[in-house]
């Protein structure tokens, strides 16, 4: 992510990664000094560390008012590489629905995920993996 078209990438802020509908592939922004955040990278996979899964209420209002998506959830984490290694088996379900519910959640056992420490998240399976050994799968 080294793209200096834009201007200087603040590392410091982290990066924050969407599924892109258009794209069919996950956006990386990245905070640009004096221009905000920005779409730097385009990935079919990533690692992610320290997340956080935001989710915008205002965008998921305008969302639930117009029918019409738009980019209101994010997986912000503080760093991000590409990896191509093994994920493991076993995974449990991670789900986004703006139209049922307001956070990302784990499926079974029904619960809600607001972070974890480490994450891989890719396409098609789009798998989020945890340091403490638990899959959870998006």
């Amino acid at each position: 992510m080294s793209d200096t078209r834009y201007g200087k990438v603040v590392y410091d802020r982290g990066v924050r990664v969407y599924w892109n509908l258009h794209k069919k592939c996950w956006s990386i922004q990245s905070y640009i000094q004096g221009k905000g955040w920005r779409v730097t990278a385009h990935k079919d996979q990533c690692v992610l560390t320290n997340v956080t899964f935001k989710v915008s209420e205002a965008g998921r209002q305008r969302v639930l008012a117009t029918g019409r998506k738009n980019v209101h959830a994010f997986a912000c984490a503080e760093y991000v590489t590409f990896w191509h290694g093994p994920v493991g088996e076993k995974a449990l379900r991670i789900s986004y629905n703006p139209y049922r519910q307001d956070g990302f959640r784990v499926a079974y056992p029904l619960s809600w995920l607001d972070e974890c420490n480490l994450a891989r998240i890719d396409y098609p399976a789009r798998v989020v993996c945890t340091s403490d050994g638990h899959l959870y799968q998006v």
